[in-house]
């Protein structure tokens, strides 16, 4: 009994700031610190090169150029860009060739009726200063 007794003592003395310690390094440590703190970023403008990186090297390396279809991939694209994003939701309208995209409550329709070569592709996005 006096052994069990002082074997649960060592036992509480041994835990006790091994628990102490932990929860103070895992405090200060924590990754999700700032989590609640707004983030104040400012406003700056980046170019899309991806589109018109891919439209070149299409162009120029494309063994059958004839095979390429610019108005399917952009609403392929934008149907897969559609399923793995949860907000966008594109609507295409064969009659008149226009996509309606919309972003929460955003929407922005594009008109897809002149584009014949991949490279008219680039056109439909806005010039930045």
């Amino acid at each position: 009994m006096y052994k069990r007794k002082n074997f649960y003592k060592f036992i509480i003395f041994l835990f006790t700031p091994l628990i102490v310690i932990f929860f103070a390094i895992s405090h200060v440590s924590s990754l999700n610190r700032h989590f609640n703190e707004e983030v104040n970023q400012t406003e700056k403008e980046y170019k899309f090169r991806l589109v018109g990186i891919v439209c070149s090297y299409l162009n120029r390396f494309y063994v059958e150029p004839d095979r390429v279809k610019p108005k399917e991939m952009l609403i392929e694209s934008l149907s897969w860009l559609e399923r793995i994003i949860p907000e966008v939701q594109v609507n295409v309208n064969d009659e008149s060739e226009e996509i309606e995209i919309l972003v929460d409550k955003t929407s922005k329709i594009i008109d897809i009726s002149r584009i014949r070569q991949l490279g008219e592709l680039l056109m439909l996005y806005p010039k930045r200063k």
